[in-house]
């Protein structure tokens, strides 16, 4: 796909290439200098009420749709509906990671490394209840009925609440930083999570970078260890900063809500 298109409805998803992942651990592996384009990767087995009961139950499993394992790995105009992790890219260093979008259940992004990039990258619950990708899915592996549920949902259905309220507000951090060194990240935002950039022993720039929807008492940026230097910021709801160790500045930034 040459171009980001999105598995709305109206599509009839006839544009590009849907990936369905019924395997455990990670659907694709990038080795060095290795990188996937323009694909859409949808996690069948996953569906949010067992996401629900696995992160209550502290068993969540390890679902990945892209691993970066080698230097140079990159991602770009793909989409991630269901995984833990859309993104894990901690092992690698020089990764780009540009306009990929979706919703995952525990990060969307996950990365560490050296001179990594995040960039035009989008977590928001509607890439799951505007798609009707579930049609495609295996029936004796899936459980496609739950799926169907939150098709064309909106925000007062109580599936969507479910998915919103009982996992991403509850559970999800947009882009976890483990131990990653000089990461840049540009237009950077998500749609109802619990945080937005989770660091821990990391530095990063942060250009342009938001969150909608966060609980009054979550924190949109959290550092611990490192330092983090942001740069235009927008939330609505939440508190903006947590520092439990190390740097943090902010510059430019917008609040809807607490300070």
């Amino acid at each position: 796909q040459a171009i980001f298109s999105r598995s709305n409805h109206d599509q009839k998803d006839k544009t590009g290439v849907v990936f369905i992942s019924y395997v455990s651990g990670a659907t694709f592996v990038l080795k060095e200098n290795a990188g996937i384009v323009g694909v859409r990767i949808w996690h069948a087995m996953n569906d949010f009420v067992g996401a629900y009961n696995h992160l209550n139950n502290g068993t969540a499993p390890n679902d990945v749709s892209i691993k970066g394992e080698g230097a140079g790995a990159y991602a770009y105009r793909t989409e991630s509906v269901g995984a833990y992790v859309g993104y894990d890219f901690t092992a690698c260093d020089g990764y780009i990671l540009k306009s990929n979008y979706g919703v995952s259940y525990v990060n969307f992004i996950k990365v560490g490394g050296k001179n990594g990039i995040i960039t035009q990258c989008l977590a928001n619950l509607n890439f799951m209840s505007r798609s009707d990708v579930y049609r495609y899915f295996d029936s004796t592996l899936a459980q496609v009925g739950v799926w169907e549920r939150m098709k064309n949902c909106g925000e007062s259905n109580e599936d969507f609440a479910l998915l919103r309220d009982g996992i991403g507000r509850t559970y999800t951090k947009m882009v976890r930083l483990e131990n990653a060194e000089n990461l840049f990240a540009m237009n950077v935002f998500a749609y109802g999570t619990a945080g937005l950039f989770d660091m821990v022993n990391s530095t990063a720039t942060l250009v342009n970078t938001s969150l909608d929807y966060i609980p009054s008492d979550a924190f949109v940026y959290e550092l611990s260890g490192g330092s983090c230097d942001i740069i235009g910021s927008l939330r609505v709801y939440g508190i903006s900063v947590k520092v439990n160790d190390g740097r943090l500045t902010a510059y430019g930034r917008i609040a809807n809500g607490q300070v």
